[in-house]
Order: structure tokens, then sequence, then C-alpha cells
């Protein structure tokens, strides 16, 4: 059996958030999940890292794997010369975003 990583399906995410109304808005949901990245301040200099890594590994795992899947079919964000990595979990922050309006909308 190999050990690359699979599809885990659509219902996972839905699972490990519960409640997508205890998030005011979509970006606190992005950042539960830790998909946005680290930030160190001080003074004038304000400096990005990489992703927090906070929250459910697996709702963020399934999160990624969905962006990477579809990054496979339309290849976004090559004309800015991104690494892959940083384009694919930008992809599902906005992925775990639209979620967000769609589970909380009326």
């Amino acid at each position: 059996m190999s050990t690359r990583a699979r599809p885990t399906g659509g219902g996972g995410g839905d699972l490990e958030v519960a409640d997508f109304q205890r998030f005011a808005r979509a970006v606190q949901l992005g950042s539960w999940l830790g998909l946005v990245p680290s930030r160190q301040q001080s003074g004038e200099s304000d400096t990005h890292g990489s992703i927090t890594k906070t929250g459910s590994r697996y709702a963020r795992r399934i999160l990624v794997e969905a962006a990477w899947l579809g990054q496979r079919a339309a290849d976004p964000g090559r004309e800015r010369n991104k690494p892959g990595n940083v384009i694919t979990v930008a992809c599902a922050r906005e992925l775990s975003c639209f979620l967000w309006a769609a589970a909380t909308a009326p």
C-alpha cells in the first residue's frame, strides 16, 4: 500500500468545525485552522513567516488536499513566481473562507 496522501472526502472538515456560527468572520476560521502566516512585529519591521498550524490538523489537511487537487487542473499564481506550496495553502485558506460563507448564509 502506498504511503501517499489520498483525498479524504468532503464531509470531514464540517465534522471538525461542527459550528461555523462561533466564528464571526471567515478570517477567524482561517486562523483557527492555522492557515494564516505567523507574524513577527517589532517597531517598524513586520515579518511574515510560515503558517501557524494551530487548530485542527485533520480539517487543515482536507482543505490543503482539496486545494492541491484543484490546482492540478488550473495552475494559479505561477505568473507571480510563488512556490507551489505557498499557492496551495493560500487556496486552502480561500476555500475555508468560502465554506464559512456557505455555512453561515441565511
